[in-house]
């Protein structure tokens, strides 16, 4: 497991379903080769009384480093209402 920064910011779809899609950045400044070829990027999101831990996959070619900017967009299974930080960011992958 490394270490990683994240950012993130919502958007939304419609008026009427306000940060109803967040985009998520993952940020990694080492150079770890990793081994497998799925490497998993996990975060915590919270708006402070709304909050989800969120993992996204990422395929990759086994021996070469982890990458070092990754995006994702979801749709959250929680209703945030405020802005979106986010933290905890690791990277899980195959030593």
């Amino acid at each position: 497991m490394a270490a990683i920064s994240v950012s993130v910011s919502a958007t939304a779809l419609s008026e009427n379903s306000p940060n109803s899609v967040v985009d998520i950045t993952f940020n990694y400044t080492g150079t770890t080769e990793q081994n497998g070829t799925v490497i998993y990027y996990g975060a915590l999101l919270s708006d402070g009384p709304n909050s989800e831990y969120v993992l996204f996959p990422l395929t990759v070619t086994s021996g070469t480093d982890i990458p070092a900017d990754s995006e994702f967009a979801y749709t959250p299974t929680v209703t945030f209402s405020g802005t979106i930080n986010a933290s905890q960011g690791v990277v899980y992958y195959t030593a």
